[in-house]
């Protein structure tokens, strides 16, 4: 069962609670959980403004590339300092952080490679951009994003400024995949 994907289990004979209360966990349990099948064709992943954040369907839309001979590019962001709004404001607070982190990394996706990148959200305080084009053009999208990012965000009352790191693997045509890490702060 859990090679299938269960999580939940409800042992029978169970209450009409029991029943009902399982049957919402798992409702937000699908609609939180990443890479359900079906939902998207890969084929399709790029013409929404994002995955659905997932990082299944990017992964397919990486391959995708791939296969196709097209140049595609990962950038992996990973946020830092939280641990300091969480020990002033809280879970909740870090949760609603990291959303307008993705956000702002969305609009930048959006704005400086003209549609061509997508932000997929990793979990925790990761993600990654995947870019329909070549390294040539990643580094106004890290400029770009190092931006939006040093930019304070609101937190309850106050203004939180983030670190974040960069790491990028490019693949172009006809050549081995390249990785390089992007120091920042």
């Amino acid at each position: 069962m859990f090679e299938l994907g269960a999580t939940h289990f409800l042992i029978d004979p169970a209450s009409d609670g029991e029943l009902i209360q399982s049957l919402r966990f798992a409702a937000r349990h699908v609609t939180r959980a990443p890479g359900r099948p079906g939902i998207v064709d890969r084929r399709d992943a790029m013409a929404g403004a994002r995955f659905g954040r997932d990082p299944n369907l990017a992964q397919q839309w990486i391959a995708a590339r791939i296969g196709d001979a097209q140049p595609v590019s990962v950038v992996l962001v990973s946020l830092s300092r939280l641990d300091i709004v969480n020990a002033a404001h809280g879970r909740p607070a870090v949760d609603s952080l990291i959303e307008v982190a993705v956000e702002r990394a969305e609009a930048v996706a959006a704005e400086a490679m003209a549609g061509a990148a997508r932000v997929a959200r990793l979990g925790g305080a990761d993600l990654a951009l995947v870019v329909g084009a070549g390294a040539a053009d990643i580094a106004a999208l890290i400029a770009a994003l190092d931006e939006a990012l040093a930019r304070p965000f609101a937190v309850a009352n106050a203004l939180a400024v983030l670190g974040c790191r960069f790491g990028v693997a490019s693949h172009q045509p006809g050549i081995q995949a390249i990785r390089r890490t992007v120091p920042r702060r």
